[in-house]
């Protein structure tokens, strides 16, 4: 599986050029924080459960994402700001997941 980032247009100017995750889904400019999730493997269907984690304050949320196809997009709704821990799996194959670390404005 892989992901890409529909909605991060790297500055080149920016001292900075990591892609930010904002909560609620949405950029301050209005723009959603779209996910395409890309398969490896043709199936029917898809469903991935992505469980995030905020270190400081143990906060938790569980979001479920389905589709089918190879391409599957989502909008990932962190709740609030905060260094994030999200681990993402297929439902189909738990063992499989990818874990990314997110600092939330």
């Amino acid at each position: 599986m892989l992901a890409y980032l529909f909605y991060y247009h790297p500055d080149p100017a920016a001292s900075d050029p990591r892609a930010v995750l904002y909560a609620n889904g949405v950029t301050p400019q209005g723009g959603y924080t779209k996910i395409l999730w890309i398969f490896l493997k043709r199936n029917r269907s898809h469903a991935l459960v992505i469980r995030g984690y905020e270190r400081a304050t143990g906060a938790t949320f569980v979001q479920r994402v389905r589709g089918a196809g190879l391409y599957v997009p989502s909008i990932v709704d962190v709740p609030s700001a905060g260094c994030w821990d999200l681990r993402v799996r297929t439902a189909s194959r738990p063992r499989n997941s990818a874990t990314f670390t997110f600092i939330v404005p």
